[in-house]
């Protein structure tokens, strides 16, 4: 999502727009041909010998049977599909699936894949939107040519479609339909993709007003059985059930208007008030800051900072680390050893939420003994110690 927002982004601040489409698979787990499988495990990924026939024994002779009512049927064997709740089986269908994105580069558009979620965008200025509608229409046939040639079934009529833009930018679109295997696919005002609701305008509001909806339920919930449970417990429910959810996606927040991270600000604060028995009207931060709780909006920047150190380490995926520039002046300067990175330039304000800028942007402004921490383990303490003490400096 990081990827995909930051390019969005980008392409916002070119005054361009996205076409954004997310698929729809039907039990892409399992109806996969293992044997296909370990052929492009073979061939295309270099995988032999002890480690092929590895795979070989981990896919082979499983069976299943069905269970009805206290009912058990013969087992009887799979001749196809991953084992699904393993690690194994998203990262075996990626590699399956991999040449998805030599289709998507062929017509000039960019794919990301996370599991069998497969979303497929282009940017583009909106005099030439006939031509990436029809790049986009051709793709997506060879698309559903290649899952069909190899078991796997792509729903047209689930399939999502976003056009993502500014307001001004929008009202240039002519059509707002796609064809798809003689199914007419509307683009919508906002699209579920990997848990975040996105829209049409980047806004987040729609996303903002669910997690907000879901933690107030779970919030209520709790509340109702808080006198059964010890101070510890209930503080283990609280995060697994309401910061997972403030934390989630977060790093594609920066830059909101503050009213909506005020929202989530609200949610936090409500979770503290209930766990330490504050009356409504009581000062907060305290509070927060008893608990040793980052505000939200510093959480959003704790996240950022710390996928950007894994990127420069080489602990984060290469697609990420290629959003990062480092800084390298053309003479030597006291910057050079400085560890910092390029900043890039931004047309509009929706530029500067890209993981592009904002990365380097708050990376350039921790003190130089963070960014230069030995572990991410010393990092991530340093960076809360620091975005700890920002917040609550005042206090």
């Amino acid at each position: 999502m990081i990827k995909i927002t930051s390019d969005i982004f980008q392409s916002i601040d070119r005054q361009q727009c996205v076409f954004l489409i997310l698929l729809d698979l039907s039990a892409a787990f399992d109806t996969l041909d293992t044997n296909d499988l370990l052929v492009t495990l073979e061939e295309e990924i270099g995988v032999r010998g002890v480690a092929l026939e590895w795979f070989r024994s981990y896919l082979s002779n499983r069976k299943q049977t069905v269970n009805i009512h206290g009912y058990k049927s013969e087992p009887r064997p799979m001749l196809c599909g991953v084992p699904q709740g393993s690690v194994l089986g998203p990262v075996l269908f990626i590699i399956f699936t991999k040449p998805l994105k030599d289709i998507a580069m062929r017509f000039g558009l960019k794919i990301h894949l996370y599991a069998d979620d497969t979303q497929i965008y282009i940017s583009f200025e909106t005099k030439n939107q006939l031509s990436s509608k029809h790049s986009i229409e051709a793709c997506l046939d060879e698309i559903h040519r290649w899952m069909s040639t190899h078991f796997l079934k792509v729903n047209p009529e689930k399939t999502e479609f976003l056009i993502i833009g500014t307001k001004q930018q929008l009202k240039k679109i002519d059509s707002t339909t796609l064809t798809f295997q003689q199914e007419n696919v509307t683009s919508t005002l906002t699209a579920k993709n990997i848990g975040a609701i996105l829209d049409s305008n980047m806004s987040f509001s729609a996303h903002i007003k669910s997690v907000c909806s879901t933690s107030f339920f779970h919030l209520h919930r709790i509340s109702k059985i808080k006198k059964y449970l010890n101070p510890e417990s209930a503080e283990v429910l609280v995060h697994s059930f309401i910061s997972s959810k403030i934390d989630y996606h977060n790093a594609i927040l920066f830059g909101l208007p503050k009213y909506l991270i005020q929202n989530l600000q609200h949610v936090q604060n409500s979770a503290a008030r209930l766990l330490t028995n504050t009356r409504k009207h009581q000062h907060i931060s305290p509070i927060l800051k008893r608990l040793h709780w980052l505000p939200v909006s510093e959480r959003i920047k704790f996240k950022i900072l710390l996928i950007t150190y894994k990127a420069l380490h080489d602990k984060a995926p290469e697609y990420i680390k290629e959003l990062l520039i480092t800084h390298g002046p053309t003479r030597n300067l006291r910057s050079t050893n400085k560890n910092l990175l390029t900043v890039p330039a931004v047309n509009l304000e929706i530029g500067r939420r890209s993981f592009a800028y904002s990365a380097p942007f708050l990376w350039n402004s921790l003190p130089l003994s963070i960014r230069l921490a030995k572990s991410v383990e010393s990092f991530k303490s340093q960076l809360k110690t620091h975005l700890f003490n920002q917040a609550y400096s005042s206090q």
